[in-house]
């Protein structure tokens, strides 16, 4: 059982605007972090937003190159600049952090605190501006373009993330949460310098902004490095809404696509009508796992191992959009086969046909998961700050306490939730057996 209990002590500094302080002695290192999020409302947006944390990051204005802040990084004793893209429901988030020593391990007991948030609010909130445009550098937009270009373009060469993604664009078509988190090659190669600075500044102006801090020093000491920068920027932030999500909608979808590989990708996307504001949602994770997300689940041991109706299979479950989709890699001709197996087992779970044995497992599976989330501070923020965003305000030990007390009754209850939505088959042209058809 998780006793450790590390709930972060947080405040709202102004309207739109919370500090979260994570009290952790664990590290090294302490750890701050910025995120700003904001509503997927289309591609065009959703590609200028994405590529901004590669274009802040290439210089700001005290350091207008990436080779200076490289340097000034090592002054710090290698402090590590972070910074990424991701999507939570209907939400787009970027976030940008700073990782330095803790006085304590600084040869000189240098505190490294100030300087090491100097050189994050300096990234974000004063970049590198072209002199002649007063906007980014071209020079720096284009090069970033391609690569995020590359990033897009890359997603095919792994075709299991290809098949995901693309199950999860049809499941959600018309929906934001359906807008992949990197935009689009298309709307990535037409934004230039000028659009890209006004996405920048409405981003300032509008998103809601999450900070924070894990390590030992105290709220008032941390915010003390960070007020000057927030205090500067002019903000009319946009009400955030709380991601809606769906259940079922329309008619069971089933999309077949071709690729050159000797391995097909088959994915089931379900819906689940949970969010993380449910009180299912820590039924339905238990769930998850008793089903399809552990070594142990129903479908490794069933559709893989005593079947061998594929090569491998997982599940992921998405709180934050209300489905859950189940990846497998197989031979075309054994997808039939394999979607029976797959709703069989969940008809199971529906039942409450769960050994005890696949519960005590899954939930050792999810106490290990919720273990290792104490081993990284970028883990701890983004637990809480999902939970933040559909206004649950709850700790992982919390949580950890809730999962030993659901049953298998429980989990039949939440399993009656699940209908399948999508069945995307990804057609492996190279691949053993013909094609079958889905059993619908």
């Amino acid at each position: 059982m998780l006793t450790t209990t590390m709930k972060p002590e947080r405040q709202e500094l102004a309207e739109g605007i919370f500090f979260s302080r994570i009290p952790i002695d664990k590290f090294k290192t302490a750890h701050l972090s910025i995120y700003f999020i904001t509503p997927l409302c289309d591609e065009a947006a959703a590609s200028r937003v994405a590529l901004l944390p590669s274009v802040l990051r290439r210089g700001s204005q005290g350091h207008p190159t990436a080779a200076s802040l490289s340097r000034w990084q090592e002054e710090l004793y290698s402090a590590t600049l972070g910074s990424s893209v991701f999507k939570t429901g209907d939400q787009q988030v970027l976030t940008f952090s700073v990782s330095a020593l803790r006085g304590k391990f600084v040869p000189d007991g240098q505190d490294l605190l100030p300087e090491a948030a100097s050189l994050l609010t300096e990234v974000v909130f004063d970049p590198a501006i072209d002199p002649t445009s007063a906007v980014f550098f071209e020079e720096y937009v284009e090069g970033e373009k391609r690569n995020l270009i590359n990033r897009i373009r890359s997603i095919q060469n792994s075709k299991a993330t290809y098949a995901a993604m693309r199950c999860a664009s049809i499941m959600h078509e018309g929906e934001a949460c359906g807008i992949h988190e990197y935009g689009t090659v298309e709307e990535v190669a037409r934004i230039t310098p000028a659009a890209l600075y006004t996405a920048y500044r409405a981003l300032l102006a509008e998103a809601r902004i999450e900070i924070f801090y894990a390590g030992t020093e105290d709220s008032d000491k941390v915010l003390s490095c960070i007020r000057p920068a927030l205090e500067r920027i002019r903000r009319y932030p946009h009400t955030l809404h709380v991601t809606k999500v769906r259940g079922q909608k329309g008619r069971r979808k089933a999309v077949t696509e071709r690729t050159e590989a000797a391995q097909a990708r088959l994915c089931l996307g379900f819906r689940t009508g949970v969010s993380f504001a449910d009180r299912d949602a820590m039924a339905l994770a238990l769930c998850n796992y008793v089903y399809a997300a552990s070594p142990t689940s129903k479908l490794f041991v069933n559709v893989r191992e005593r079947l061998s109706l594929c090569y491998s299979c997982s599940a992921s479950l998405s709180l934050s959009a209300g489905t859950l989709t189940v990846s497998a890699g197989l031979e075309t001709g054994k997808r039939r086969r394999a979607v029976r197996e797959i709703k069989k087992q969940l008809r199971k779970m529906k039942a409450g046909k769960i050994t005890e044995r696949e519960l005590m497992m899954a939930k050792k599976t999810m106490e290990g998961l919720y273990l290792s989330l104490y081993d990284s501070p970028i883990a701890l923020e983004r637990w809480y700050l999902v939970r933040y965003l559909f206004g649950v305000d709850t700790d992982i030990a919390t949580a950890g306490a809730e999962i030993a007390g659901i049953t298998v009754k429980d989990i039949a209850r939440v399993a009656a939730l699940i209908k399948l939505d999508t069945v995307y088959f990804l057609r492996a042209e190279r691949g053993a057996g013909e094609e079958d058809e889905v059993d619908e």
